[in-house]
């Protein structure tokens, strides 16, 4: 090649070095040493050392959801509770309601029970009758002679003339009613005493017709032991008829006319063919209490912890599910079905059958005294028997060889779960199994605290205080002998224990101290979150402490003055409290009455998360949450 055109090629490539930045004064490449280069700031840099990186950004805090008021909280019935079980009536298996002991109330609508907010009025009132014509007219009634009625926005009262022990009819304006000894027809407006000419000394108890010309009365004499009574209405006259049998009769249930079915309290069952009463089956001693009926050869007999069934030709046992280690059964106060293969009964819980097999549908425990939560999938109900309820179902717990004790206090942490037993007994839970814990603790706890799992410490009779340590129980002098019924621990050093005679003791590590007594006041529990926030609740209301003074003050409870057995929240600007009159919520400020859904009173309350309580009473367990938008 001549020398001028390597000159030439030899300056197209030096051209192009320079225009690709690959030439002299380039910055080195693949991270090799090279020269200094400009920033885009105009700063020499040295392209062999890391430039610092820019710092990072602090991130936001994170903005706290915004609880929604506790007014808006919804209660559930999750469980039941006492002596017996709940009324029932319903249009189909997703529009039940029930009626029970001490004013329960309740409405089933296909996913839960809700109830209904009676209010302090109704305590200790058990409903005696439940009866409707649709979804938007039922009524509910109770021998202190009140009587609800329900037209699918609320429940309204209706004046009647006696208490009531049945209800039945064609419609609202043709409904029966029985009294202890008379007959009342409600007309659509007001209610009359029928004159049925029948005997005064009867005490009706069960009512059933199949239309205005056919109504039909059982009962028993006044007398003991009371022997059975019939009546029958043809649409003319009121005419009693000879009973075989001779204990009272409990309720009564006709498809017609021709075809009407008696159950006596010592388990005979009756046949009315519209002229005379034939014995289906004879006395046995046992009780039978509830009877319902889709056809004449398809009736249901509830009573001792049983439930028989006729299909037109015998009665046969049903395979009903049985409570094992529950001290207290209850007998099948009420059936209530849709035709043989979808069957409601209560008792001992309320049950459904699907034609197959029976499943529970709400557990049942005859006393329920605490409840405790470690998280909202994991909390118990302590009581006569113990229930652990998964949020989403409500399981008996198995103590294995100890059988069902009845608990009177429960406190844990994540990994253990403390128990006392009426009696002596300790319990502990490592989370599977249930073991009896040994050293010396007192004849009857009341209540359960602790800082950790060796740090425990029992309240009780006689002023009894027990520590556990990790190792074993060992009893502490507490230098009162007032019965103490709630614990609460701040740390191992910072100890409340309050109770009888106006008793609050403080525990520092060392001893236990009397802060204050008086005769006139009883304190029945004890919670808090440090040395400066301590509720005490007591019969007039709750007392604050905040670790200088005390200030006692009065939720916003219904009736009852302001009792209040117990309180529990998640922090102090958002306490609950329960009592007569129902739900309370303190937000730091004032109380606020959030319902009274229980109205016979609740005794026991426990906040699992900020809007997510858990309240205790003679009816049952409630779970209160805010319904999701």
């Amino acid at each position: 090649m001549k020398n001028d055109e390597r000159r030439l090629l030899g300056l197209m490539l030096a051209i192009f070095l320079l225009v690709t930045g690959q030439g002299c004064g380039s910055a080195a490449m693949n991270g090799e040493p090279g020269n200094e280069l400009d920033d885009p700031n105009g700063e020499l840099t040295d392209p062999g050392v890391d430039p610092e990186p820019e710092p990072e950004p602090e991130p936001k805090p994170e903005e706290e959801e915004e609880l929604a008021p506790a007014t808006e909280l919804e209660a559930e019935l999750v469980m039941l509770s006492g002596d017996n079980g709940p009324l029932l009536w319903g249009t189909s298996e997703n529009d039940m309601f029930m009626a029970g002991e001490d004013g329960l109330l309740a409405h089933f609508d296909g996913a839960r029970w809700a109830p209904v907010a009676l209010g302090h009025d109704y305590s200790y009132r058990d409903f005696s009758a439940l009866f409707g014509f649709s979804p938007t007219d039922v009524f509910a009634g109770n021998a202190y002679g009140d009587l609800l009625h329900y037209d699918g926005e609320a429940w309204m009262e209706i004046e009647v003339p006696a208490g009531i022990y049945g209800l039945w009819g064609t419609s609202s304006k043709n409904l029966f009613a029985i009294s202890s000894s008379q007959v009342m027809h409600f007309d659509g407006e007001e209610w009359s005493i029928v004159d049925t000419g029948l005997p005064t000394d009867i005490r009706w108890r069960g009512i059933s017709g199949s239309g205005p010309g056919h109504v039909v009365l059982v009962g028993r004499s006044v007398e003991s032991p009371g022997a059975p009574r019939f009546a029958h209405f043809d649409g003319v006259d009121w005419i009693e008829h000879r009973v075989p049998a001779t204990d009272g009769l409990a309720n009564v249930w006709s498809a017609g006319p021709e075809a009407t079915f008696a159950i006596g309290l010592r388990g005979s069952i009756l046949y009315f063919d519209g002229h005379e009463l034939t014995s289906m089956q004879g006395e046995n001693g046992q009780t039978l209490l509830s009877i319902w009926g889709s056809s004449a050869t398809e009736v249901f007999v509830g009573g001792d912890q049983t439930i028989l069934r006729f299909d037109g030709k015998a009665w046969s046992s049903m395979v009903f599910p049985s409570t094992p280690d529950v001290d207290y059964l209850q007998d099948i106060r009420s059936v209530f079905g849709f035709g043989g293969n979808r069957l409601f009964a209560s008792g001992t819980g309320l049950h459904f059958f699907d034609g197959k097999s029976w499943e529970v549908r709400l557990s049942y425990s005859q006393s329920i005294e605490k409840i405790w939560a470690t998280s909202p999938d994991d909390v118990l109900f302590v009581g006569s028997a113990t229930h652990r309820y998964d949020g989403f179902t409500v399981e008996l717990e198995d103590f294995g060889e100890f059988g069902q004790p009845y608990l009177h206090a429960v406190w844990g942490t994540e990994e253990r779960t403390y128990a006392a037993r009426s009696g002596s007994e300790m319990f502990v839970y490592d989370g599977e199994n249930w073991a009896r814990m040994t050293g010396n603790t007192p004849a009857s706890i009341f209540d359960m605290t602790g800082t950790s799992e060796d740090d425990v410490f029992a309240v009780g009779y006689n002023g009894a205080i027990a520590h556990f340590n990790g190792s074993a129980w060992d009893g502490m002098i507490s230098g009162t002998d007032a019965l103490l019924r709630g614990v609460w621990a701040a740390a191992p050093d910072d100890v409340y224990a309050v109770g009888d005679e106006g008793t609050i003791l403080h525990y520092d590590g060392n001893d236990w101290a009397t802060l204050f007594d008086d005769e006139d006041v009883k304190y029945l529990h004890v919670t808090g979150f440090d040395a400066e926030h301590i509720f005490a609740p007591h019969k007039d209301g709750v007392l604050f402490g905040d670790g200088v003074s005390w200030r006692s003050e009065q939720p916003e409870l219904e009736g009852a003055g302001n009792f209040v057995p117990a309180v529990h929240g998640t922090s102090p600007e958002n306490i609950f409290a329960v009592g007569y009159g129902g739900l309370s919520h303190y937000d730091g400020e004032s109380w606020t009455r959030v319902s009274a859904d229980l109205p016979g009173g609740s005794h026991a309350v426990f906040a699992v998360g900020p809007r997510e309580i858990y309240a205790a009473g003679n009816q049952g367990v409630l779970r209160y949450t805010v319904s999701s938008p």
